[in-house]
Protein backbone atom coordinates (compact mmCIF):
# COMPACT_ATOMS: atom_id res chain seq x y z
CA UNK A 1 0.00 0.00 0.00
CA UNK A 2 1.24 3.50 -0.80
CA UNK A 3 2.39 5.72 2.04
CA UNK A 4 0.92 9.21 1.89
CA UNK A 5 1.78 12.37 3.76
CA UNK A 6 -1.46 12.75 5.73
CA UNK A 7 -0.43 15.59 8.02
CA UNK A 8 -2.49 18.72 7.42
CA UNK A 9 -1.47 22.23 8.38
CA UNK A 10 -3.23 22.37 11.71
CA UNK A 11 -6.44 21.06 10.16
CA UNK A 12 -8.19 18.30 12.05
CA UNK A 13 -9.13 15.63 9.52
CA UNK A 14 -9.68 11.91 9.82
CA UNK A 15 -7.17 9.60 8.11
CA UNK A 16 -9.36 8.91 5.04
CA UNK A 17 -9.90 12.61 4.33
CA UNK A 18 -6.18 13.31 4.73
CA UNK A 19 -5.31 10.58 2.23
CA UNK A 20 -7.98 11.89 -0.18
CA UNK A 21 -6.56 15.42 -0.05
CA UNK A 22 -3.02 14.11 -0.54
CA UNK A 23 -4.10 12.14 -3.63
CA UNK A 24 -5.75 15.27 -5.05
CA UNK A 25 -2.58 17.29 -4.38
CA UNK A 26 -0.47 14.68 -6.19
CA UNK A 27 -2.79 14.76 -9.23
CA UNK A 28 -2.58 18.54 -9.49
CA UNK A 29 1.19 18.29 -10.07
CA UNK A 30 0.48 17.73 -13.77
CA UNK A 31 -1.56 20.92 -14.05
CA UNK A 32 -4.90 19.13 -13.65
CA UNK A 33 -7.48 21.37 -12.00
CA UNK A 34 -8.26 20.66 -8.36
CA UNK A 35 -11.95 20.21 -9.25
CA UNK A 36 -11.23 17.53 -11.87
CA UNK A 37 -8.69 15.83 -9.58
CA UNK A 38 -11.26 15.60 -6.78
CA UNK A 39 -13.82 14.09 -9.20
CA UNK A 40 -11.27 11.52 -10.36
CA UNK A 41 -10.25 10.52 -6.82
CA UNK A 42 -13.84 10.30 -5.55
CA UNK A 43 -15.21 8.31 -8.48
CA UNK A 44 -12.42 5.72 -8.70
CA UNK A 45 -12.47 5.17 -4.93
CA UNK A 46 -9.97 3.97 -2.38
CA UNK A 47 -8.11 1.78 -4.93
CA UNK A 48 -7.01 4.86 -6.91
CA UNK A 49 -3.20 5.09 -7.09
CA UNK A 50 -2.20 8.66 -8.07
CA UNK A 51 1.46 7.74 -8.60
CA UNK A 52 0.60 5.08 -11.18
CA UNK A 53 -1.90 7.50 -12.75
CA UNK A 54 0.74 10.22 -13.11
CA UNK A 55 3.17 7.77 -14.71
CA UNK A 56 0.56 7.00 -17.39
CA UNK A 57 -0.70 10.55 -17.96
CA UNK A 58 2.37 12.76 -17.41
CA UNK A 59 2.86 13.39 -21.14
CA UNK A 60 -0.77 14.48 -21.59
CA UNK A 61 -0.60 17.57 -19.39
CA UNK A 62 1.41 20.78 -19.40
CA UNK A 63 3.41 21.47 -16.22
CA UNK A 64 1.69 23.62 -13.68
CA UNK A 65 4.59 26.11 -13.84
CA UNK A 66 3.80 26.81 -17.50
CA UNK A 67 0.23 27.76 -16.63
CA UNK A 68 1.41 30.07 -13.85
CA UNK A 69 3.66 31.81 -16.34
CA UNK A 70 0.74 32.84 -18.57
CA UNK A 71 0.09 36.61 -18.66
CA UNK A 72 -2.84 37.61 -16.49
CA UNK A 73 -4.53 39.96 -18.92
CA UNK A 74 -7.80 41.01 -17.29
CA UNK A 75 -9.55 41.19 -20.66
CA UNK A 76 -8.69 37.54 -21.32
CA UNK A 77 -9.10 36.22 -17.78
CA UNK A 78 -12.85 35.68 -18.29
CA UNK A 79 -12.15 33.17 -21.07
CA UNK A 80 -9.55 31.38 -18.93
CA UNK A 81 -12.08 30.60 -16.20
CA UNK A 82 -12.44 26.77 -16.08
CA UNK A 83 -16.24 26.85 -16.19
CA UNK A 84 -16.33 29.26 -19.15
CA UNK A 85 -13.76 27.22 -21.06
CA UNK A 86 -15.67 23.98 -20.37
CA UNK A 87 -18.98 25.46 -21.57
CA UNK A 88 -17.32 26.87 -24.70
CA UNK A 89 -15.71 23.52 -25.48
CA UNK A 90 -18.98 21.61 -25.03
CA UNK A 91 -20.90 24.05 -27.25
CA UNK A 92 -18.19 23.99 -29.91
CA UNK A 93 -18.04 20.19 -29.96
CA UNK A 94 -21.83 19.90 -30.09
CA UNK A 95 -21.94 22.39 -32.97
CA UNK A 96 -19.32 20.37 -34.86
CA UNK A 97 -21.40 17.21 -34.45
CA UNK A 98 -24.55 18.92 -35.70
CA UNK A 99 -22.75 20.37 -38.73
CA UNK A 100 -21.36 16.90 -39.49
CA UNK A 101 -24.83 15.45 -39.16
CA UNK A 102 -26.01 17.64 -42.05
CA UNK A 103 -23.78 15.66 -44.41
CA UNK A 104 -23.64 12.18 -42.91
CA UNK A 105 -26.12 9.38 -42.41
CA UNK A 106 -27.12 7.37 -39.39
CA UNK A 107 -25.39 4.07 -38.72
CA UNK A 108 -27.04 1.70 -36.24
CA UNK A 109 -24.92 2.55 -33.18
CA UNK A 110 -24.56 -0.88 -31.62
CA UNK A 111 -22.98 -0.66 -28.19
CA UNK A 112 -20.64 -3.68 -28.44
CA UNK A 113 -17.57 -1.60 -27.78
CA UNK A 114 -14.51 -1.23 -25.59
CA UNK A 115 -15.49 -0.54 -21.94
CA UNK A 116 -19.16 -0.61 -22.99
CA UNK A 117 -20.44 -1.32 -19.47
CA UNK A 118 -18.28 1.27 -17.71
CA UNK A 119 -18.91 4.88 -16.81
CA UNK A 120 -16.46 7.60 -17.72
CA UNK A 121 -14.31 9.57 -15.24
CA UNK A 122 -16.88 12.40 -15.18
CA UNK A 123 -20.67 12.56 -15.17
CA UNK A 124 -21.14 13.72 -18.80
CA UNK A 125 -19.86 12.62 -22.19
CA UNK A 126 -20.34 13.76 -25.81
CA UNK A 127 -20.03 10.90 -28.30
CA UNK A 128 -19.77 11.49 -32.06
CA UNK A 129 -19.94 8.48 -34.41
CA UNK A 130 -19.12 8.70 -38.13
CA UNK A 131 -19.52 5.60 -40.34
CA UNK A 132 -19.44 4.51 -43.97
CA UNK A 133 -21.23 1.22 -44.81
CA UNK A 134 -21.93 -0.86 -47.91
CA UNK A 135 -24.10 -3.84 -48.72
CA UNK A 136 -25.28 -5.06 -52.16
CA UNK A 137 -26.91 -2.11 -53.96
CA UNK A 138 -26.86 0.23 -50.93
CA UNK A 139 -24.28 2.74 -49.66
CA UNK A 140 -24.65 4.79 -46.50
CA UNK A 141 -22.66 7.48 -44.75
CA UNK A 142 -23.46 7.85 -41.10
CA UNK A 143 -23.49 10.20 -38.13
CA UNK A 144 -24.89 9.80 -34.63
CA UNK A 145 -24.46 12.42 -31.91
CA UNK A 146 -24.98 11.14 -28.37
CA UNK A 147 -24.96 12.96 -25.05
CA UNK A 148 -24.60 10.66 -22.03
CA UNK A 149 -24.99 11.04 -18.28
CA UNK A 150 -23.95 8.54 -15.61
CA UNK A 151 -23.27 8.36 -11.92
CA UNK A 152 -22.74 5.48 -9.51
CA UNK A 153 -26.34 4.27 -9.84
CA UNK A 154 -27.88 5.46 -13.13
CA UNK A 155 -27.13 5.93 -16.83
CA UNK A 156 -29.04 7.90 -19.46
CA UNK A 157 -28.55 9.23 -22.99
CA UNK A 158 -30.15 11.13 -25.87
CA UNK A 159 -29.07 10.34 -29.46
CA UNK A 160 -30.36 12.18 -32.54
CA UNK A 161 -29.28 10.64 -35.83
CA UNK A 162 -29.14 11.87 -39.41
CA UNK A 163 -29.44 9.52 -42.40
CA UNK A 164 -28.15 9.60 -45.99
CA UNK A 165 -28.71 6.57 -48.26
CA UNK A 166 -27.84 5.78 -51.89
CA UNK A 167 -29.87 2.81 -53.16
CA UNK A 168 -31.70 1.68 -56.33
CA UNK A 169 -34.74 3.54 -54.96
CA UNK A 170 -32.78 6.82 -55.12
CA UNK A 171 -31.14 9.20 -52.66
CA UNK A 172 -32.59 9.87 -49.24
CA UNK A 173 -31.32 12.06 -46.44
CA UNK A 174 -32.70 13.69 -43.33
CA UNK A 175 -33.11 13.42 -39.58
CA UNK A 176 -33.95 9.75 -39.04
CA UNK A 177 -34.73 9.32 -35.33
CA UNK A 178 -34.06 10.36 -31.75
CA UNK A 179 -33.26 7.71 -29.16
CA UNK A 180 -33.77 8.21 -25.42
CA UNK A 181 -32.46 5.72 -22.88
CA UNK A 182 -32.34 5.44 -19.09
CA UNK A 183 -31.69 2.76 -16.48
CA UNK A 184 -29.58 1.52 -13.55
CA UNK A 185 -25.87 0.72 -13.56
CA UNK A 186 -23.38 -0.71 -11.09
CA UNK A 187 -20.14 -2.57 -10.42
CA UNK A 188 -19.60 -6.06 -9.01
CA UNK A 189 -16.17 -6.61 -7.45
CA UNK A 190 -14.59 -9.98 -8.27
CA UNK A 191 -11.36 -11.62 -7.15
CA UNK A 192 -9.31 -10.80 -10.26
CA UNK A 193 -11.21 -7.76 -11.57
CA UNK A 194 -14.52 -5.91 -11.69
CA UNK A 195 -17.73 -6.50 -13.63
CA UNK A 196 -19.35 -3.23 -14.71
CA UNK A 197 -22.94 -3.34 -15.99
CA UNK A 198 -25.74 -1.11 -17.31
CA UNK A 199 -29.39 -2.03 -17.96
CA UNK A 200 -31.79 0.40 -19.57
CA UNK A 201 -34.89 0.87 -21.66
CA UNK A 202 -34.67 2.72 -24.98
CA UNK A 203 -37.40 4.63 -26.82
CA UNK A 204 -36.84 5.41 -30.52
CA UNK A 205 -38.82 8.41 -31.76
CA UNK A 206 -39.09 8.29 -35.58
CA UNK A 207 -38.43 11.38 -37.67
CA UNK A 208 -39.13 9.61 -41.00
CA UNK A 209 -42.38 8.03 -42.20
CA UNK A 210 -40.67 4.71 -42.96
CA UNK A 211 -40.06 4.11 -39.25
CA UNK A 212 -42.30 3.57 -36.24
CA UNK A 213 -41.93 4.04 -32.49
CA UNK A 214 -39.65 1.29 -31.21
CA UNK A 215 -38.97 0.13 -27.65
CA UNK A 216 -35.90 -1.85 -26.59
CA UNK A 217 -34.41 -3.39 -23.47
CA UNK A 218 -30.59 -3.43 -23.27
CA UNK A 219 -28.06 -5.07 -20.97
CA UNK A 220 -24.40 -4.02 -21.30
CA UNK A 221 -21.41 -5.38 -19.41
CA UNK A 222 -17.62 -5.08 -19.15
CA UNK A 223 -15.24 -7.31 -17.21
CA UNK A 224 -11.93 -5.50 -16.55
CA UNK A 225 -8.98 -7.22 -14.87
CA UNK A 226 -7.35 -5.60 -11.85
CA UNK A 227 -4.25 -4.65 -13.87
CA UNK A 228 -6.53 -3.26 -16.65
CA UNK A 229 -4.64 -5.29 -19.26
CA UNK A 230 -7.59 -7.54 -20.24
CA UNK A 231 -11.28 -6.89 -20.81
CA UNK A 232 -14.39 -8.64 -22.13
CA UNK A 233 -17.36 -6.54 -23.30
CA UNK A 234 -20.88 -7.52 -24.30
CA UNK A 235 -24.34 -6.31 -25.13
CA UNK A 236 -27.71 -8.02 -25.50
CA UNK A 237 -30.78 -6.15 -26.76
CA UNK A 238 -34.36 -7.06 -27.62
CA UNK A 239 -36.21 -4.53 -29.75
CA UNK A 240 -40.01 -4.31 -29.91
CA UNK A 241 -40.67 -2.67 -33.28
CA UNK A 242 -43.58 -0.32 -33.92
CA UNK A 243 -45.91 0.30 -36.85
CA UNK A 244 -44.91 3.01 -39.32
CA UNK A 245 -47.18 5.48 -41.17
CA UNK A 246 -47.71 2.93 -43.96
CA UNK A 247 -49.16 0.43 -41.51
CA UNK A 248 -46.14 -1.87 -41.70
CA UNK A 249 -44.85 -3.43 -38.47
CA UNK A 250 -41.47 -5.16 -38.98
CA UNK A 251 -40.55 -8.23 -36.95
CA UNK A 252 -39.03 -7.76 -33.51
CA UNK A 253 -35.24 -8.15 -33.28
CA UNK A 254 -32.76 -9.65 -30.83
CA UNK A 255 -29.12 -8.54 -30.94
CA UNK A 256 -26.06 -9.94 -29.19
CA UNK A 257 -22.41 -8.89 -29.38
CA UNK A 258 -19.27 -9.77 -27.43
CA UNK A 259 -15.70 -8.45 -27.71
CA UNK A 260 -12.47 -9.47 -25.96
CA UNK A 261 -9.06 -7.83 -25.89
CA UNK A 262 -7.03 -5.35 -23.91
CA UNK A 263 -4.00 -3.09 -23.87
CA UNK A 264 -1.59 -3.57 -26.80
CA UNK A 265 0.55 -0.43 -26.28
CA UNK A 266 0.63 2.67 -24.13
CA UNK A 267 -2.79 4.41 -24.27
CA UNK A 268 -3.90 1.91 -26.96
CA UNK A 269 -6.44 -0.93 -26.69
CA UNK A 270 -7.77 -3.46 -29.19
CA UNK A 271 -10.84 -5.72 -28.88
CA UNK A 272 -12.63 -7.95 -31.38
CA UNK A 273 -15.41 -10.52 -31.54
CA UNK A 274 -18.71 -11.61 -33.15
CA UNK A 275 -22.08 -9.83 -33.29
CA UNK A 276 -25.37 -11.59 -34.02
CA UNK A 277 -28.77 -10.27 -35.14
CA UNK A 278 -31.88 -12.49 -35.12
CA UNK A 279 -35.17 -11.49 -36.78
CA UNK A 280 -38.17 -13.80 -37.25
CA UNK A 281 -36.10 -16.88 -38.13
CA UNK A 282 -33.49 -14.95 -40.14
CA UNK A 283 -30.06 -13.96 -38.87
CA UNK A 284 -26.91 -11.97 -39.61
CA UNK A 285 -23.47 -12.82 -38.18
CA UNK A 286 -20.79 -10.12 -38.29
CA UNK A 287 -17.22 -9.77 -37.06
CA UNK A 288 -16.27 -6.52 -35.31
CA UNK A 289 -12.93 -4.99 -34.28
CA UNK A 290 -12.39 -1.81 -32.24
CA UNK A 291 -9.08 0.06 -31.84
CA UNK A 292 -8.99 2.80 -29.18
CA UNK A 293 -6.38 5.48 -28.55
CA UNK A 294 -6.71 7.58 -25.37
CA UNK A 295 -5.34 11.12 -25.54
CA UNK A 296 -6.19 11.92 -21.90
CA UNK A 297 -8.87 11.05 -19.32
CA UNK A 298 -11.08 13.62 -21.07
CA UNK A 299 -10.84 12.34 -24.67
CA UNK A 300 -10.36 9.19 -26.73
CA UNK A 301 -10.91 8.12 -30.34
CA UNK A 302 -11.85 4.75 -31.83
CA UNK A 303 -11.56 3.11 -35.25
CA UNK A 304 -14.33 0.51 -35.74
CA UNK A 305 -14.72 -2.10 -38.46
CA UNK A 306 -17.55 -4.57 -39.19
CA UNK A 307 -17.68 -7.32 -41.82
CA UNK A 308 -20.40 -9.82 -42.69
CA UNK A 309 -19.51 -13.46 -41.99
CA UNK A 310 -22.75 -15.41 -42.49
CA UNK A 311 -26.47 -14.72 -42.91
CA UNK A 312 -29.89 -16.07 -43.73
CA UNK A 313 -32.21 -13.74 -45.67
CA UNK A 314 -30.46 -10.62 -44.29
CA UNK A 315 -27.93 -8.92 -46.55
CA UNK A 316 -24.28 -9.03 -45.50
CA UNK A 317 -22.07 -5.97 -45.81
CA UNK A 318 -19.16 -4.13 -44.27
CA UNK A 319 -18.55 -0.80 -42.58
CA UNK A 320 -15.78 1.35 -41.15
CA UNK A 321 -16.21 4.19 -38.73
CA UNK A 322 -14.69 6.69 -36.33
CA UNK A 323 -15.93 7.38 -32.81
CA UNK A 324 -14.78 10.47 -30.90
CA UNK A 325 -15.70 10.95 -27.25
CA UNK A 326 -15.18 13.89 -24.89
CA UNK A 327 -15.80 13.70 -21.11
CA UNK A 328 -16.73 16.90 -19.30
Amino acid sequence: MRNYNVWGEGVKMNAEEKIRKEKIRICTRTGMSKHYASLLVDQVGEDFDPYAYLDQQRENYHPLEDRKAEPLDKRASFFRHPTVRKVALVLGYAAALLVGAMFLDNHPAQADDIAVGMKGPTHWQLDGRFFYAEKPGVRTETNTAIIKYWDDKYFGFAAPSYKWTDSPAGYENGLDSIKLGFGPRGTIKLENGNLHWMAHGVLTIPMASASGYDMAVDLLGTYLSNDKKFEADGKIEHKFTGTNESGINPADETYFGVLAGGEIAKNTRLAAGPTFLYRNGDYLLNGRAVLRYTFSPEMHIELVGDIGLDSSHIQEGHSIGLQLRRNF
